[in-house]
């Protein structure tokens, strides 16, 4: 039998991704997830009202002033820019940002703040990753030749490997912390690990699913 064939009968019979498939779509999933944030970040920007903090309630109101009084007093080694880019990426998540120091802790999520706008629906946030990782599942798993839905769904949550991996990964560098270390500012780690494993495995998953069953 040719090589060829082989090829041809294993696509017929069904596949999974390997490994490097799923890094690499994980990847690109992550990549346009960022780029469609920017874009919708963007549009909200240029169409938000001339004086948005009287929309915000007294309680994001406390909360903002809150995390700018802690911003002020506090003594950083250097301008923390990656974290706070980091930090934005982790909120867009509906993960929640924690404030440690002076023994309390505080939590409050960005997407509440966004929200307070009226021409900003938090929701359309949570569901571009959503979408971008499910459309990448169906992508990995269709060219992997995963067939059905079972083989599809476990095809298409490959993407974690790309997607989750860096995710957690910059769990590490997304902390904000004081030069004496009495204040941190970070995403809250276990709510943090929880949707960057379980984004990519039930988005991807579904369009795995799809995939699967276009070929079934």
């Amino acid at each position: 039998m040719s090589t060829g064939e082989t090829t041809d009968t294993s696509r017929q019979d069904g596949g999974l991704p390997g490994l490097l498939g799923g890094l690499i779509w994980g990847i690109v999933g992550l990549i346009l997830t960022v780029i469609s944030w920017v874009a919708l970040g963007a549009y909200h920007a240029t169409t938000g009202p001339e004086n948005p903090e009287r929309y915000a309630d007294q309680e994001l109101e406390a909360q903002v002033e809150l995390f700018e009084a802690i911003l002020s007093e506090a003594q950083f080694a250097s301008e923390p820019i990656a974290e706070v880019l980091l930090g934005t990426f982790y909120a867009g998540h509906g993960i929640p940002t924690q404030i440690e120091g002076g023994g309390q802790t505080e939590s409050f999520l960005l997407l509440d703040i966004w929200a307070a706008l009226p021409q900003v629906d938090a929701t359309t946030y949570l569901v571009v990753p959503a979408a971008v990782l499910g459309l990448c599942g169906f992508i990995l798993a269709r060219r992997a030749g995963s067939v059905g839905t079972v083989q599809g769904a476990i095809g298409g949550a490959f993407v974690v490997i790309g997607y989750g991996g860096l995710f957690c990964l910059g769990l590490a560098f997304a902390t904000i912390e004081t030069v004496d270390g009495a204040v941190q500012i970070g995403p809250e780690t276990s709510e943090a690990l929880l949707r960057g494993l379980g984004y990519p495995i039930v988005a991807g998953g579904i369009g795995g699913t799809l995939a699967g069953l276009s070929r079934s």
